[in-house]
């Protein structure tokens, strides 16, 4: 009998285990209070939960990791990621240039006063500047820019119910080629593989018929964008729009392009999307899932501590910064703001709902949590 009862508990731990395994796998490992020299940060806690973020700033004299006077960074499983830092003002962030990469990138992420960077271009660019920068004063020399080659091509062309049987790229090389293969039901018409010849693809073999298609399974099937651009399948995955009817509405939202196979989304100013721009018609004839507009800014209006009261309703967007005179005068100062001179005293960042400010009574640190 003991055995017995012993048997049951071994399949119910054997049962229940690896679900909770999963479940703590799944939430990921706290992460301590990071260590910020010379910087402080919000909130501030002693231990943090996965994928919490929390933002930080430096000291006078000193600047972010990061573009701006404001960033975060996020618990990612019992690790910060990135780690929090300052380094000086007059130091450099390690630069992005498009198309091009840094050649022996440093793995700190930073570059010091007077240090020098190098570029190589990606394939299908090449460099028409000096291809090293210097860091003076906080500041890079002029960047260097990637151009497209001449007489290279950008996608091939897609040809239904055929796949590429190479990786996608964005920019083809001249004389670059690509090879089609059909799917099962089909067989190619022409040239296999196409060549980009003097900017321009050669034209494209065709796949046509075999037989007789059979009907395409009741079963829906979903491909991400770029298994979609790249691999052709043996029956039609969407219906026209216009099988669907009139499009669906989105609160704070509205269509932007209605193409033959698929309807765009927006949303209107100080909102963001939140799930699939693009919404198909489904064999069914029924809408794909359609994406929300949710709230992406702060709000301010009247007497805010410290500042001077706001004669109207202010609305700036997430991860944006105003500026504000203080209510004693005396914190006011003029400062070189994008190019103009700006009178102001304070500054403050929309951040998840919340404007945390600086400046005014205090010059590190906040005024005021104001949602």
């Amino acid at each position: 009998m003991n055995e017995i009862k012993c048997y049951f508990i071994v399949l119910i731990l054997l049962s229940v285990w690896p679900d909770r395994i999963a479940r703590a796998q799944s939430l990921g490992r706290d992460c301590p209070r990071p260590t910020l020299e010379n910087g402080y940060f919000t909130p501030d806690e002693s231990t943090y939960k996965h994928d919490d973020k929390i933002y930080y700033a430096c000291n006078q004299g000193q600047k972010p990791i990061s573009e701006g006077w404001w960033a975060n960074v996020v618990c990612n499983d019992g690790k910060w990621s990135p780690y929090p830092l300052c380094i000086g003002e007059n130091d450099c962030i390690a630069p992005n240039v498009p198309h091009a990469k840094l050649i022996n990138p440093v793995q700190e992420g930073w570059y010091g006063n007077g240090n020098s960077a190098g570029f190589v271009c990606e394939r299908g660019y090449e460099i028409i500047t000096d291809s090293s920068t210097s860091c003076q004063n906080g500041r890079w020399t002029s960047l260097p820019t990637c151009t497209r080659k001449p007489f290279s091509c950008g996608s091939p062309p897609q040809v239904e119910n055929a796949i590429i049987q190479q990786k996608y790229e964005d920019i083809y090389e001249e004389y670059s080629t690509v090879a089609y293969a059909c799917g099962d039901l089909y067989q190619l018409e022409g040239q296999s593989v196409v060549q980009c010849k003097n900017a321009q693809w050669q034209v494209a073999p065709k796949c046509v018929k075999k037989g007789i298609q059979p009907e395409p399974p009741s079963r829906e099937r979903t491909v991400s964008g770029d298994e979609d651009r790249t691999q052709g399948t043996s029956f039609p995955l969407y219906l026209e729009v216009q099988e669907c009817g009139d499009p669906p509405t989105i609160v704070y939202g509205d269509t932007t392009k209605t193409e033959r196979l698929s309807i765009t989304y927006e949303c209107s100013r100080f909102y963001k999307l939140q799930g699939p721009s693009q919404v198909m018609c489904l064999s069914g004839r029924q809408w794909s899932k359609l994406p929300t507009c949710v709230s992406n800014f702060c709000k301010l209006e009247g007497k805010i501590d410290h500042l001077k009261t706001l004669q109207s309703a202010l609305f700036f967007e997430e991860e944006t910064t105003e500026y504000f005179d203080c209510e004693d005068v005396r914190y006011n100062e003029y400062k070189w703001v994008a190019g103009n001179w700006k009178h102001y005293g304070a500054i403050g960042r929309c951040i998840k709902g919340n404007v945390y400010f600086k400046g005014c009574k205090s010059s590190t640190g906040f005024i005021i949590k104001h949602k």
